[in-house]
């Protein structure tokens, strides 16, 4: 159920047509803030924003698969690999329409792919070939509208995987330590802050 409290923040957060990492340690409310994205989101019609969301913790997010808005679901890493090819193949094909009609943005609805326990994939051996497609979408997805919001708790693994540098958007609940803090917001005080949600 959307709280509204959180419902204007995540809407300002999906109006920016932006790349989104959510860093925090486990049990930080990351899952939470996906959930209430993805609730604000659900107020808009399917043609308007839709969804392909990677599951790998298989239980935070089982209830939005059979949702309109969902037009794909995966929980095993080769099942979310194929994902994210079809997420690259629907990009392409939205840029290939652009340069029919001389457009630099897609004037259409909005994909927000949606990966949670970004480092998992990573370590995971389809992780290479997922880390690849992803740094495709976020490299290019923007102007396609085809949009990734990821969550991770290991930051600083993640960021020595060059991937963060490709997210405009940066969101950090309570961290593991000062250094992640400074990895996702470049200053200290994330590990300080309460846990996110209700």
């Amino acid at each position: 159920m959307l709280n509204w409290k959180y419902y204007h923040y995540a809407m300002d957060m999906l109006d920016a047509d932006e790349h989104i990492l959510i860093g925090g340690k486990s049990g930080s409310g990351k899952s939470y803030l996906i959930g209430e994205l993805m609730h604000t989101a659900l107020t808009k019609s399917p043609n308007e924003i839709s969804f392909m969301i990677a599951d790998p913790k298989r239980v935070d997010m089982m209830e939005y698969r059979d949702l309109p808005h969902v037009i794909e679901y995966a929980q095993q890493p080769q099942d979310i690999l194929q994902m994210l090819k079809r997420a690259h193949a629907i990009m392409e094909q939205r840029y290939a329409k652009m340069e029919q009609t001389h457009s630099k943005t897609w004037q259409g609805g909005k994909i927000y792919v949606i990966v949670d326990e970004l480092l998992d994939l990573m370590q995971s051996k389809c992780g290479k070939a997922i880390q690849e497609e992803l740094l495709s979408l976020l490299c290019l997805g923007r102007a396609s509208k085809v949009l990734v919001i990821s969550a991770t708790q290991s930051v600083h693994r993640v960021v020595l995987g060059m991937l963060p540098i490709n997210f405009q958007f940066t969101v950090a609940l309570q961290t593991k330590s000062v250094t992640d803090s400074r990895m996702l917001i470049g200053q200290a005080g994330a590990e300080l802050l309460p846990k996110f949600g209700k």
